[in-house]
């Protein structure tokens, strides 16, 4: 496997995952309902800080812990209603031995 042009390449769309103006989806459209929700209220200012600290909180979060910290954290603490509809490939968070 010395061929370079045998190797599958990723596109980046794939690996980057889903964005909004440029920014992570999940980290930006939570952040735009919270602040559309006080501007609807007339509460501009308040909209705009909480929605900074929803953006900020989160993104520091997932610089830490990594993008995936959000599912894998559903995943294991989210019951068994939540998790099943969400999760359906993979076994639930009960039958933990299945990763060793």
């Amino acid at each position: 496997m010395d061929n370079p042009a045998l190797f599958f390449s990723i596109p980046k769309q794939l690996s980057k995952g889903k964005t909004f103006l440029g920014f992570p989806s999940d980290e930006v459209l939570p952040a735009l309902v919270i602040f559309g929700g006080f501007l609807a209220g007339r509460h501009e200012a308040v909209g705009f800080l909480l929605a900074a600290v929803w953006f900020l909180g989160l993104h520091s979060i997932k610089k830490t812990h990594g993008d995936n910290f959000i599912r894998l954290t559903l995943y294991w603490y989210a019951p068994d209603s939540l998790s099943t509809p969400l999760f359906a490939i993979t076994p639930s968070a009960e039958k933990r031995y299945w990763i060793h």
